[in-house]
């Protein structure tokens, strides 16, 4: 197997994982046996951010799949705005399950994680059990949210990461030194271990920011138009996990248009951040298990 160029799920017990999907090859963190929750995380993390729900999953009997998406350290990371269209990130997922040969899975998603969870379940309604949100909004609110100028002075880095080398320099810079106060920006004191994001933070400065902005680049190339024409019913029951003391994403667009999610809840965390699966580690492991314990 490859050597790993970003942090190692051996060196926390966990199993490796890796497979050729499409034009990239997934690398993913694994533990546990029975149905399969697949875990995807935002920027700029990784498969990590997950670590304490995968003790959760696994010891309630779950086979937990945690993978660094395209672009980040231990995953393939092409070059070109046109490879992290959103069509390639929703393939990506199902070209996984495909792998591991899962009729259905539970679907969690945090933050750009989040944004591919729901246009994966838009796509691929029929191959999710369950479908969990974090902190992110759903597509249909995109427009309205582009519209509102509170929303867009608390998202303004998002028009920032559409300049070309500035932002990724700015990030690496100083070893890595902006990169780790994103990563850290708003959490709740004691609640991540630094250990975690001092390895998160070296493994992206040292494998390249640039991949990952084009995450952000994609989509608002992809247009209202584009994120309009993807919009489908999603039957999955879903559930929205949302901090909110996010400083990016006004809790306004927390809950999902009902036309287009009709098997929702809604459930908000008041001390969390952005980062609320680390904030409120406990009680967003709990409420994840309620959620797909209640459909198996």
């Amino acid at each position: 197997m490859t050597t790993w160029t970003g942090v190692d799920p051996a060196d926390y017990g966990l199993r490796r994982g890796e497979a050729r999907v499409g034009d990239v090859t997934l690398r993913w963190a694994e533990a546990g046996e029975g149905p399969i929750v697949l875990l995807l995380h935002g920027f700029p993390e990784c498969w990590v951010s997950w670590r304490r729900q995968i003790d959760a999953l696994t010891t309630a009997g779950y086979r937990v799949i945690a993978p660094d998406q395209r672009g980040y350290p231990n995953t393939s990371k092409p070059q070109g705005v046109a490879s992290y269209h959103i069509d390639r990130l929703v393939e990506d997922v199902e070209g996984l399950r495909q792998h591991l040969g899962a009729p259905h899975i539970h679907l969690v998603g945090h933050d750009w994680g989040a944004i591919v969870a729901w246009f994966y379940a838009m796509r691929h309604d029929a191959h999710l059990q369950t479908l969990t949100i974090m902190n992110v909004p759903h597509p249909a609110h995109f427009l309205s949210m582009a519209l509102d100028p509170e929303q867009l002075r608390m998202s303004w880095y998002i028009l920032f990461f559409q300049l070309p080398w500035l932002p990724a320099y700015l990030l690496r810079k100083d070893g890595a030194r902006n990169l780790r106060k994103t990563i850290t920006v708003d959490r709740i004191p004691g609640t991540y271990e630094r250990d975690d994001i001092a390895l998160t933070a070296e493994a992206i400065a040292r494998n390249g920011v640039e991949t990952l902005l084009h995450w952000y680049r994609g989509l608002l190339r992809l247009g209202p138009v584009g994120v309009r024409r993807r919009l489908q019913r999603i039957e999955t029951p879903t559930l929205v996990l949302w901090g909110e003391r996010d400083r990016a994403l006004h809790k306004r667009y927390a809950r999902p248009p009902v036309s287009w999610v009709p098997d929702q809840r809604l459930r908000y965390f008041p001390r969390a951040s952005h980062w609320v699966q680390s904030d409120e580690s406990t009680a967003v492991s709990e409420a994840l298990l309620e959620h797909i314990l209640a459909h198996p």
